[in-house]
């Protein structure tokens, strides 16, 4: 059967074409995002991985749009047969066609506001060169901590050769000798997180005391349980494949589209690489760890005083030295990063939701979620999901 054989109905007839040789949650939520919307609009969708790097496009037959990681090859078949086309890869060197992307500076500012909350004064940054998405990187922890990022982008624009990953492991080693302990280091992969991990083992620094880890992008399947577990972001690639299929959606009908539209992240999924409290003081430690585990109860000040057995006066001048911020933020904070994540991953109406996290009135928890997050709750969730 040819690829246009399998498009004989009626239906629109949608090419994907994303490779599935690597077990990624970029690839397969990306690609079960543009199925949804696909089965929500009556598509005809097929899968055909081959098209990020075959040389004979033909195979893909007669189609009316396509979804892809768009290459070379591939945009000058798309522009001479002039097929709608959406582009959904984040270094492609191709920028002709409409592009749907994760918003990468906004994650990387969510992965150092994790670490920065953890207690970790110095972050750096460990990515690939000639990639796009380690330039958005370095930008947006330096927004964050307002000055220049300790940086590392390797030798090689690829880790997926033995050789090449050895070698990388040498150069890591030898970049990590120059930095402060403890240190919370930002990699743009999972990939560079294991050869992270491993540059860390050979000199003898533990993970996540001397060296916390935060990965730009979820776990490859194969590699999500092998200790230490790594803490990673939620880029929202489902929504990413799903606003791509729209894009191309409206494509279809001839309407007008952004050049590109960024998705914003859904947050921090914290595991064992990030798992602890760079900080000297126990208190502040203990301190920190009960905020986070009752944010839902709403603590106050004086609960959390309590439960380290100190006087609230000296557990908001010892936060306050240890942290750089003052205790009553992070307790407010924790609870709106809560309602965050809970306006994304559930239905729950807002009221409910400003219930769950603590707040007492929907007016107030809507004031205070809008300024940390410059938006409203509803139009929170209307653009994360």
């Amino acid at each position: 059967m040819t690829a246009s054989d399998s498009f004989s109905d009626e239906r629109p007839r949608i090419a994907i074409g994303i490779d599935t040789d690597w077990a990624t949650d970029v690839h397969y939520s990306s690609i079960e995002g543009i199925l949804t919307y696909g089965r929500e609009v009556g598509w005809n969708c097929r899968l055909i991985p081959s098209l990020e790097t075959s040389r004979d496009i033909e195979v893909l037959g007669r189609v009316d749009g396509i979804v892809a990681r768009v290459t070379d090859a591939l945009a000058a078949y798309c522009t001479e047969r002039k097929i709608p086309t959406v582009n959904i890869w984040l270094n492609s060197p191709v920028l002709a066609f409409p592009r749907v992307i994760p918003d990468i500076a906004a994650s990387t500012q969510l992965s150092a506001e994790h670490l920065i909350g953890r207690g970790f004064k110095d972050i750096a940054f460990l990515g690939l060169k000639n990639e796009a998405g380690s330039q958005h990187s370095i930008a947006g922890i330096e927004q964050v901590q307002n000055a220049p990022v300790k940086h590392f982008l390797t030798k090689s624009d690829t880790v997926y050769e033995c050789s090449e990953w050895i070698h990388m492991i040498l150069d890591v080693q030898e970049w990590i000798q120059t930095l402060p302990q403890p240190i919370g280091i930002i990699v743009m992969s999972d990939f560079l997180g294991r050869i992270l991990i491993d540059a860390c083992h050979e000199l003898g620094l533990t993970i996540p005391e001397d060296v916390a880890i935060v990965s730009q992008a979820s776990p490859m399947l194969h590699w999500a349980k092998i200790d230490p577990t790594l803490t990673s972001l939620d880029s929202n690639y489902h929504q990413v494949g799903y606003q791509a299929a729209s894009t191309l959606d409206k494509l279809l009908h001839n309407e007008q589209v952004p050049s590109v539209t960024h998705i914003r992240p859904k947050g921090v999924v914290a595991r064992q690489s990030s798992d602890t409290i760079a900080t000297e003081d126990r208190v502040v430690a203990r301190a920190l760890r009960y905020i986070w585990d009752n944010a839902h109860t709403a603590p106050s000040v004086s609960d959390v005083a309590a439960s380290v057995g100190i006087s609230r006066r000296s557990l908001e001048r010892r936060f306050r030295q240890a942290m750089n911020h003052a205790i009553h933020e992070e307790i407010i904070n924790t609870r709106l990063r809560l309602a965050a994540r809970m306006l994304i991953e559930s239905d729950e109406a807002v009221k409910g939701v400003a219930v769950t996290v603590g707040f007492k009135s929907s007016d107030h928890f809507s004031r205070s979620f809008k300024k940390q997050y410059g938006m409203p709750p509803l139009e929170y969730r209307k653009r994360n999901r």
